[in-house]
């Protein structure tokens, strides 16, 4: 709104919003107020295109950690792992799913409802947001093969070939952008290993608060998986879900939980859906689930399924019979 030229405490005062109700760092907005702010915004600042435009000026650091990630990632497939595991911090809503082709990614973003407007902003903000994500990152436009809406062409359609790396196509069956998967594993310049696994720390430390109210078994269970690779030990985790140890044991305990069964119930969900990857090798997935040798993974993965990891794939990515 400032960016637009319109004071926040104007906007506050004509939402009737008090001055401290935006002070809390990590909270959610229900949605019918958002559906109410973003009408106010748009008629504030007489612009449709509201939605487009909040995303290209906003600064990246707004958006947490997931502008660093993007660039200190090892590969691009890496940095949009990471925004797929960690959309709750921005929206309570599941915003994207990630649908694998032989040689492109979709990234499909959910359906929302409520008004036009804000069923369209929803659509700007992911579809924009990743695609300035992925320019962030330092990979070209030419990785980007199609943008496509599922509503008719806004009265502003101007604007999004304006920003868009691609001609989009409007009242299409869904809104999704598809990349070129041979820039999905290519080395980031940026790239610093040791970074990434700090920021993805304290993604998990953000998103177990949010999850505050859940049990202790499912915030457990998700802090394992976004460090993974590497197994956080049981005090590293009490600390990072503010808890002590002795508390988060009786806790686990009365919900009929082992850690150790936490932690491989972690690496299973992980390695099911790393094995959905076609490109990725098993050797590269026993690394990122945790495990130091492929042939520990492999038995793992036999015990847990019945199977093993490259008939699992097979039988996936043969789909229904």
């Amino acid at each position: 709104m400032e960016v637009a030229g319109v004071p926040a405490a104007e906007f506050r005062a004509a939402a009737g919003l008090a001055p401290d109700r935006f002070a809390q760092l990590y909270a959610w907005m229900d949605e019918a107020e958002f559906d109410r702010l973003l009408e106010l915004a748009s008629e504030l600042t007489d612009d449709p295109a509201f939605g487009l435009h909040w995303i290209e000026r906003s600064p990246m650091n707004r958006f947490d950690v997931f502008a660093p990630i993007a660039t200190h990632a090892p590969t691009l497939r890496h940095a949009l792992d990471f925004v797929l595991a960690f959309q709750p911090i921005l929206s309570k809503r599941t915003m994207l799913e990630a649908v694998e082709r032989r040689d492109s990614l979709l990234l499909r973003c959910t359906a929302f409802g409520g008004p036009e407007l804000s069923r369209r902003v929803h659509a700007e903000l992911t579809m924009f947001g990743i695609l300035r994500l992925v320019r962030y990152a330092g990979v070209p436009a030419q990785a980007v093969r199609q943008l496509s809406f599922a509503y008719a062409a806004p009265s502003y359609v101007r604007e999004y070939t304006r920003v868009a790396p691609v001609v989009p196509r409007f009242e299409r069956a869904a809104t999704e952008l598809e990349l070129d998967s041979s820039w999905l594993d290519r080395p980031l310049e940026a790239a610093n290993v040791e970074l990434y696994q700090v920021l993805k720390s304290q993604a998990q430390l953000v998103l177990a608060r949010l999850q505050h109210g859940s049990d202790h078994a499912s915030r457990v269970r998700d802090y394992l998986r976004g460090a993974l690779p590497r197994i956080p030990s049981m005090p590293e985790t009490a600390r990072a879900l503010d808890t002590s140890v002795r508390s988060l044991r009786r806790r686990l305990a009365d919900e009929g939980a082992l850690y150790s069964q936490l932690v491989e119930q972690a690496q299973q969900v992980a390695a099911r859906q790393l094995l959905a990857d076609p490109a990725r090798p098993i050797k590269q997935v026993s690394y990122e689930v945790g495990f130091g040798s492929t042939p520990s993974f492999v038995r793992a993965f036999k015990r847990w399924t019945g199977e093993s990891p490259s008939a699992f794939r097979s039988a996936r990515l043969a789909g229904p019979t």
